[in-house]
């Protein structure tokens, strides 16, 4: 993680009974950048490189489904490597896209389509350095997932339902959680 910046990812339950990905953490200025520096969670250990994902060549972006419990912070990024990316620079070569997500009583579905992610990004600032999406290749051999916190500062707290390889939808609904306790 970047400077002193912390973070955990676990699953729990809801109090509806829902399995989620619970994060939790803080991004941290870099002392030595006075900017903020990052966290990630991930699917796989970037050493390893061993997690085998279907090929979604044929999707049209993904889908991530989370709420923001928080609301600290609305700036994120969703990331994946492919087996072409040597294991150990897993976390430097991926392909990411930002979205926001902002504080929410309910589940957001957010899509992203391929031509959102580049390979080509500042890993000072983690900011686009130019438009590079994937190609086939790269969507035929997923070896990890991640989730970012990069560039912004402050405390975080999200449930993650899940991130899918999906169609583009018609239109993208956002759960208003009418279902939940605040």
């Amino acid at each position: 993680m970047g400077g002193q910046s912390v973070s955990t990812l676990k699953n729990t339950t809801t109090h509806l009974g829902k399995q989620v990905g619970e994060w939790i953490g803080e991004c941290r200025i870099v002392p030595s950048l006075g900017a903020p520096g990052f966290t990630i969670a991930m699917t796989e250990d970037p050493t390893l490189g061993t997690a085998k994902f279907p090929n979604v060549a044929k999707e049209d972006g993904l889908t991530v489904t989370l709420r923001n419990v928080k609301g600290n912070v609305t700036q994120f990024k969703v990331a994946f490597c492919d087996t072409h990316i040597d294991p150990y620079r897993c976390q430097f070569g991926t392909y990411k896209a930002n979205f926001t997500a902002k504080h929410s009583n309910g589940f957001t579905t957010v899509f992203l389509p391929w031509d959102a992610f580049t390979d080509k990004w500042s890993p000072s600032t983690g900011e686009p350095t130019s438009h590079d999406p994937p190609n086939h290749y790269s969507l035929a051999s997923i070896s990890q997932v991640q989730l970012w916190v990069e560039g912004v500062a402050g405390d975080f707290h999200v449930e993650i339902e899940g991130i899918r390889a999906d169609k583009k939808p018609m239109n993208v609904v956002e759960d208003t959680g009418a279902d939940e306790l605040p």
